[in-house]
């Protein structure tokens, strides 16, 4: 059995799928006592201010900043019976993490890997569901995921990682910008899966997928996407001005609204049709996660 540890998770149950044990550490209540003391009043954990030093241990001037890369400490062991421990990439256990990371709203890392970004504390979008509902969630994706092509299951892991890490930013022009990075990596892994088909245009491709899929469907909202994508990738525009220095209300809930879209995209490349997979992405409030019929 191959072992990991890995956080910050402040859900303290056990999850047991697909042959992996997802178990609150012995450092659990002393990590969450850590996060108490740590954590902004936004919700996040920002990086520590740290400066560069000598090979001597001496302290560099003028190098004291935010730190670029930091540690969160671990909540949970992630336990794989069936696992390659000569794996650095981990793809196995970095799936299944980031699949807990997906269904609670936040981003997740391994104990002995680096942060590069605030990290999430108060999981503004996590999935509303009983822990049974959970469980079988995590075991169909998973079990799902193994079934596919090896370039495809590191495709998805990716997308994955770059799903739960885009609340990290904090411009929404930037949530934005990597929303859409995370729509495309869901559109090409669909074509892998040929479960979609090549479309031109980036307002084709989107409204492909959501036929494709069953999903609902809003196009204004779509060719919104498409225009502020076109704008800020083409030009440097963000609805009509420099970013970060303003935009509609309707731009303010673009990522927002996208983000919904790409979860749902996620739940139907998975095979996980159920009836918040169905819903809108468009509207505002939580809505309970099902099992599917």
């Amino acid at each position: 059995m191959t072992t990991y540890a890995f956080g910050f998770l402040k859900y303290k149950r056990e999850y047991h799928f697909a042959g992996i044990e997802v178990v609150p550490a012995e450092v659990y209540d002393n990590s969450c006592d850590w996060i108490d003391r740590n954590e902004h009043k936004d919700g996040f954990v920002y990086p520590p201010m740290g400066w560069r030093g000598t090979d001597d241990g001496e302290k560099i001037p003028k190098t004291y900043r935010p730190m670029h890369q930091h540690h969160l400490p671990p909540t949970h062991e992630m336990r794989l019976a069936h696992c390659n421990p000569s794996d650095s990439h981990r793809i196995e256990a970095s799936a299944a993490m980031q699949l807990v990371a997906c269904l609670h709203g936040t981003w997740l890392q391994f104990e002995d890997w680096w942060f590069d970004a605030r990290v999430p504390i108060h999981c503004r979008e996590r999935l509303h569901c009983t822990h049974e509902t959970a469980e079988h969630f995590l075991a169909h994706a998973f079990q799902t995921w193994t079934g596919w092509p090896t370039q495809v299951r590191q495709r998805f892991v990716t997308l994955l990682y770059l799903y739960n890490r885009a609340p990290s930013y904090e411009w929404e022009w930037e949530r934005f910008f990597n929303e859409y990075i995370v729509l495309d990596a869901i559109y090409k892994t669909a074509i892998k899966l040929n479960v979609a088909t090549e479309c031109n245009g980036h307002g084709g491709r989107i409204k492909h997928l959501v036929s494709t899929f069953g999903l609902a469907g809003n196009d204004v909202r779509i060719e919104e996407f498409v225009r502020l994508r076109n704008e800020l990738f083409h030009e440097g525009i963000w609805d009509g001005m420099m970013p970060g220095y303003g935009g509609s209300a309707q731009a303010l809930l673009a990522p927002i609204f996208l983000r919904r879209l790409n979860l749902r995209l996620i739940l139907a490349i998975l095979g996980y049709s159920n009836e918040f997979m169905h819903s809108a992405w468009w509207v505002h409030g939580a809505r309970r996660f099902d099992r599917p019929a």
